[in-house]
């Protein structure tokens, strides 16, 4: 899930240019955008932790398992690492 979330800040991010452009089309003035790459990444990071933190706690409120690793598919019926 956090992987996805994590796609869709850059997919946000991508979509900038094209929102600048309708943005100008009503009039607005925006010269030279640029991306602070180190403050963009801080900022997915820490919303990124944020959001784990309330997963995690809703899954802790209600008594269920956290198992953390990774697992692979190995087959359609089988997978390797759990």
């Amino acid at each position: 899930m956090l992987d996805a979330c994590q796609r869709n800040f850059f997919y946000y991010l991508s979509q900038i240019n094209k929102d600048i452009a309708n943005y100008k089309s009503y009039g607005c003035k925006i010269s030279d955008p640029q991306i602070n790459w180190r403050k963009f990444i801080q900022k997915k990071d820490k919303e990124i932790t944020r959001l784990n933190t309330i997963y995690e706690n809703i899954l802790n409120n209600n008594k269920i398992k956290i198992i953390k690793g990774s697992a692979k598919f190995v087959g359609s019926k089988k997978n390797n690492g759990w």
